[in-house]
């Protein structure tokens, strides 16, 4: 006879798990959406790899727009809510931030095609020459170097935030697979510098001179474009306040139509005192 305890190892408590011979309806329903949000993902990755080889970086904007307008999907909103406690139900998912660990296919589609539109402005800014280049040119640039940071702006995670702080986040920052903060960091050294060929070296320093260059380069960038940052955050509150119309009760909902909710109907107002025999 063979027992928990024949090894004679320390345990504190012994569980069983009893596994159907089939799956439930809502593991089957559950192991369906899965397949089907993996396989959508594939698809849409595909296409976002497609629009950036073709260099069509404005359907991306235009993706990014039509991805923050709809609400959170199942998937997302499900590991969102056990991460944060349940938090995640009271906010949109535009402020989700992009360097923790997501799913579903909102935060893929958030996630990749920001990186593949700061990739596109880095190809693009790393044919300026800061030393030799007219004034457009130059204008074209710090253009260039606005749109980088609205990109850094999307992963909502400021470069004061503790998350950078983090052992995942410090390696991939120094392993360069933060690609819009390193973005961040090179059109700084090479349109406020000038400092030539910089975009693409940042990722040769070490973590604490590319910390101190991605707060610098932000500071720098809210204050050059002041009018991105208070655009992008206009655009979460009115967000957020077409979410908190849409949750209303029905009953707010009517009166605010103008239509009279079934607990009014049959209650006589005393301005029509005779309705209600009529």
């Amino acid at each position: 006879h063979i027992s928990l305890y024949t090894a004679r190892r320390p345990q504190i408590v012994a569980v069983w798990v009893t596994t159907p011979l089939s799956p439930t309806p809502f593991e089957a329903i559950n192991a369906s959406g899965r397949k089907f949000d993996k396989l959508r993902c594939k698809y849409t990755g595909a296409l976002i790899e497609c629009m950036h080889l073709c260099k069509r970086r404005e359907l991306l904007e235009t993706l990014l727009k039509w991805c923050y307008a709809v609400p959170r999907d199942l998937h997302n909103f499900y590991a969102s809510s056990i991460v944060e406690n349940d938090s995640s139900s009271h906010h949109y998912h535009t402020k989700d931030n992009l360097l923790l660990k997501g799913s579903g296919l909102h935060f893929f589609v958030k996630k990749y095609a920001n990186t593949a539109v700061c990739r596109a402005l880095v190809e693009s800014l790393s044919k300026f020459d800061p030393g030799h280049c007219s004034s457009s040119e130059r204008n074209d640039a710090v253009e260039q170097f606005g749109e980088i940071y609205r990109c850094f702006l999307r992963l909502n995670c400021p470069a004061e935030d503790a998350i950078w702080q983090t052992h995942k986040v410090k390696r991939d920052f120094q392993a360069g697979l933060i690609p819009e903060a390193d973005a961040l960091c090179g059109a700084y050294r090479c349109i406020v510098t000038k400092a030539d060929n910089s975009i693409t070296q940042v990722t040769k320093i070490s973590w604490e001179k590319k910390m101190v260059a991605l707060r610098t380069a932000s500071k720098k960038g809210s204050g050059m474009f002041a009018s991105i940052a208070a655009e992008m955050s206009v655009l979460r509150r009115a967000r957020k306040k077409r979410r908190s119309n849409e949750m209303k009760s029905p009953i707010e909902t009517e009166n605010r139509l103008g239509v009279p909710s079934p607990l009014q109907t049959d209650i006589p107002t005393d301005s029509q005192p005779g309705e209600g025999s009529a």
